[in-house]
């Protein structure tokens, strides 16, 4: 029986991931803020493994489970309607330019059991001897809250408008309302105008009906 082994040197790629994983230490220790989540991710396995990014002790379990998910980690972990888009987005991964970067976003569940929208951002980390993406380094954003914030905005925005309608329309009304008092009152004025120069005319009758009398 024969054994058919392959080694690959993996120095220089680990060294970048510890050196992800030390200026991510870094910037905690600085007080900077971290992406949500820093991972590479095998286009081969499918596989991810999270080396960096803001993370309290429920998401590091979280995360591990998604790492030991290995390729089942979207099915588990992406909501049902992005499971398609991922594989998709994985085929299109496959034909990344180094040093371009794709975006792409994703509901994802969270550890509260929420499904939450994720901003993904991801670059060509490593290629095989073929020249084909291996490695991809990417990460991840939680925008729930920036959606929840737009969409106030939004909202407001169409309170804002619809309250500019309302006056508008009460602008409106009332500038019918008074045209329609000015129209009544310059009419009776005109009626009694008229009424008055028919009195004239008839009291101008009788007194030349009176002279010709004399």
């Amino acid at each position: 029986r024969h054994v058919v082994g392959l080694c690959w040197d993996i120095t220089n790629e680990r060294r970048q991931v510890e050196r992800a994983r030390h200026n991510a230490s870094l910037l905690r220790t600085l007080g900077l803020a971290l992406p949500g989540a820093i991972y590479l991710l095998d286009l081969v396995t499918h596989k991810v493994e999270f080396i960096g990014g803001d993370a309290d002790d429920r998401r590091q379990k979280w995360r591990k489970g998604a790492e030991e998910a290995g390729s089942l980690a979207v099915e588990n972990f992406f909501h049902p309607d992005d499971h398609e888009k991922a594989v998709r987005h994985w085929q299109e991964l496959a034909s990344l330019k180094d040093g371009e970067v794709t975006s792409i976003d994703y509901r994802i569940l969270n550890p509260d059991g929420e499904y939450r929208r994720h901003m993904n951002r991801e670059t060509v980390f490593r290629r095989n001897e073929a020249g084909e993406v291996e490695l991809v380094l990417g990460v991840s954003e939680d925008i729930s809250q920036q959606d929840r914030a737009e969409q106030e905005v939004r909202e407001l925005s169409q309170r804002i408008l619809n309250l500019q309608a309302e006056e508008q329309r009460r602008i409106a009304q009332e500038f019918h309302d008074s045209t329609g008092q000015h129209l009544v009152a310059a009419g009776l004025a005109l009626g009694r105008a008229q009424l008055g120069r028919a009195a004239a005319v008839d009291i101008d009758a009788e007194n030349v009906r009176l002279l010709a009398a004399i």
